[in-house]
């Protein structure tokens, strides 16, 4: 289990996307996350839910919305077909934050749904890339949007 570092973290926001109904798995997921995020007193995040819209509307309102907080330094995006471990927030945040804080962007592995089930990444090379889970940030030029957190000054300057 990973244990969250001791660090300042902003506010933020993390938005679950759906286009239509969500599993059991993924709100357990949601939930275990959360708890485990308020139990380690990571307590100013909203948890927002965007339900029943276009994945790319979904995103596009809960941009609006986490930009119309000022508190807000961060959105971050998953999508409701998923399932993530219980400290996923806690390691992304303390990448984005702690790790890497000049990273605009921190992304987790997400594999493609279909064959050949690569990682959404590419590193410079215009394709989906092959890589292992578990070996730390890599820099990359696009990756998908599935998991993947982005600080306020990205959202306000698009």
């Amino acid at each position: 289990m990973t244990e969250p570092k001791s660090l300042q973290i902003p506010d933020g926001m993390v938005c679950i996307t759906t286009h239509g109904s969500v599993t059991v798995e993924t709100m357990q997921a949601y939930s275990d996350m959360r708890s485990f995020c308020e139990g380690h007193g990571l307590r100013n995040v909203a948890w927002q839910p965007i339900m029943k819209s276009l994945v790319d509307k979904a995103r596009n309102d809960a941009t609006q919305k986490m930009l119309s907080n000022p508190k807000c330094d961060y959105l971050f995006f998953l999508d409701a077909d998923m399932q993530w471990r219980h400290d996923l927030l806690a390691i992304i945040l303390q990448t984005a934050y702690g790790d890497l804080p000049q990273a605009d962007v921190v992304g987790g592995w997400c594999p493609l749904r279909g064959d050949p089930y690569l990682p959404t990444i590419d590193t410079g090379t215009g394709t989906w890339e092959s890589t292992l889970p578990g070996q730390g940030p890599v820099e990359v030029i696009r990756t998908g949007g599935a998991c993947l957190l982005i600080k306020r000054h990205v959202l306000e300057r698009i």
